[in-house]
């Protein structure tokens, strides 16, 4: 596997909650894309904020 740029920039330990960071929100990102699902539905499903609502801004995706 090749080193992560984390490993370059960070120290260890910061680098390691990164990279673990970066897989789950890939593989989060993949399943979204595979549910056909647009990011709105599963926050507002989840109770999460969602960017850009009341404040008159499109939504994501």
């Amino acid at each position: 596997m090749a080193r992560s740029v984390f490993r370059d920039l960070f120290s260890e330990e910061e680098a390691a909650e990164l990279e673990m960071r970066a897989k789950l929100l890939s593989a989060v990102n993949k399943w979204l894309d595979k549910s056909g699902l647009t990011q709105t539905q599963p926050a507002e499903q989840l109770g999460i904020p969602v960017a850009g609502r009341g404040l008159g801004r499109a939504p994501t995706r």
